[in-house]
């Protein structure tokens, strides 16, 4: 199986099988511990045990963030890499960059970034049954970007 994650607070984990289907997409299971909250080792470690090959997206501080929020969101990252690496034989992290231009995503002009509703128009391109949206409708954008990041590593691998 096929590991996606995207870490922080709105990330997703998405599975795939050895055929490249959905297996299972969850929001990135969290926990309070004291007033921050971090990934649920316990809860993610359910999710990718199983799995042979994981890709967690390399992901770092933007200007204007909060010190106590970076710190507190790197410390969450590398938690999943830990997890990762001692639950999965092989873990790979991945700039998001590298697998944007896999899927030849591209932002648009004057935009710093791609939209999440560009990422996740791929993702549907890709899957059209993929469980995007939350219950009120809302786009849950982690969710494409796990799927993706799953689907990256999935085509590397073949």
């Amino acid at each position: 199986m096929y590991v996606g994650i995207d870490p922080g607070k709105s990330g997703a984990i998405a599975v795939l099988d050895d055929s490249g289907k959905i297996l299972d997409v969850i929001d990135m299971p969290c926990q309070t511990i004291g007033s921050r909250v971090f990934p649920d080792g316990a809860a993610i470690a359910q999710v990718i045990s199983k799995s042979r090959h994981a890709c967690i997206e390399l992901v770092s501080s933007r200007p204007g963030q909060g010190v106590v929020s970076v710190f507190t969101f790197g410390q969450g990252f590398g938690g999943v890499v830990t997890l990762c690496s001692a639950l999965v034989d092989d873990v790979q992290l991945e700039s998001p960059q590298a697998w944007q231009k896999h899927f030849k995503l591209r932002k648009k002009k004057g935009e710093k970034s791609l939209s999440k509703q560009q990422i996740a128009d791929r993702c549907l391109a890709l899957y059209p049954d993929a469980p995007l949206y939350g219950p009120r409708g809302g786009l849950k954008d982690g969710r494409s970007d796990a799927i993706l990041i799953a689907r990256f590593l999935y085509d590397q691998k073949q």
